[in-house]
Order: C-alpha cells, then sequence, then structure tokens
C-alpha cells in the first residue's frame, strides 16, 4: 500500500485516480460548440516548420480549427488545436492549449493578449 493511500484512502484513492484519467470535454460530447470564444495568451512561440504557436486558456466558449481570431487588428487562422500532445477538433472554457495561427507573426502576439474568435 503506498504512503497516499495510507494518507487517503483506498476509496478515496481509486476516486482521484479516475477523475485524473476522465476524458476531457473535447473527448466526449458534454458541451457544444458556441461558434465562437476568447483565448488569454500565456506565451507564444515560433517553431520551424509549424508556425506561430500561442499558448494559453480558453477563457470562453470553444475554438475549432477553421476559425478566424482577431489579435491586435490582425486577423489570423486557425490551423490546429493541440492539449495535452493530442490534436483536439474542438476546445472549450477552461482548457489549456496551443493553438497553431496562420496569418500572425510572434511580434504580433504577447503575453496577456486576448483573442478573440469567430466562425
Amino acid at each position: 500500500m503506498g504512503l497516499m493511500s495510507k494518507f487517503f484512502g483506498k476509496e478515496r484513492m481509486e476516486q482521484e485516480k479516475a477523475s485524473a484519467t476522465a476524458p476531457l470535454p473535447s473527448e466526449g460530447k458534454q458541451q457544444t460548440a458556441t461558434g465562437s470564444g476568447t483565448f488569454l495568451v500565456q506565451d507564444a512561440y515560433d517553431i520551424k516548420g509549424v508556425g506561430l504557436v500561442p499558448v494559453g486558456t480558453v477563457q470562453s466558449g470553444s475554438i475549432s480549427p477553421g476559425q478566424h481570431a482577431t489579435i491586435n487588428g490582425k486577423i489570423a487562422t486557425v490551423k490546429s488545436i493541440e492539449a495535452q500532445h493530442k490534436q483536439h477538433s474542438i476546445v472549450y472554457a477552461g482548457q489549456n492549449v496551443g493553438i497553431n495561427l496562420q496569418g500572425v507573426t510572434k511580434a504580433d502576439v504577447k503575453r496577456g493578449d486576448l483573442l478573440q474568435f469567430n466562425w
């Protein structure tokens, strides 16, 4: 018996384990797309062969590839979305993700920027 199971009890450890391995909302049908969303940028990376990838948290709504984003007066298009080393077709509020954007440069995106997404 491990230290954590001694401290919390076996039932509690099983509950924690089940919740930690539960699928993300984008992997199930628990939520529906709203057609728009906002994304708060934590950092941005210019990855060779991929392009600009801002990382951060979806603040509201949902985001999916093909949507257009407005940031600091410029328009960008979402090429792909990745969370926890998996590609996603849609992500929802509360998820931490990386979004591959086309049409903007790293100089256009900085920490604290809010991206607005529309269909």
